[in-house]
């Protein structure tokens, strides 16, 4: 049984999710705290698509 796609996955979802949230802000991907949100800074909101990549790539 052969782990290189395992491991392909998950290095790569790491590295994109990291990828992501960092350029995230530029983008405008980010939660906006409001008078309902729990968080005081904006979060990003698009690092799921760097999972999402990973398993592809898996």
């Amino acid at each position: 049984m052969s782990y290189l796609p395992l491991i392909a996955g998950f290095v790569t979802a790491i590295l994109a999710t990291r990828l992501l949230v960092s350029i995230a802000p530029r983008l405008g991907f980010v939660d906006v705290p409001n008078e309902r949100s729990m968080h005081v800074l904006p979060v990003p909101t698009i690092g799921g698509m760097g999972l999402l990549f990973g398993v592809w790539v898996a």
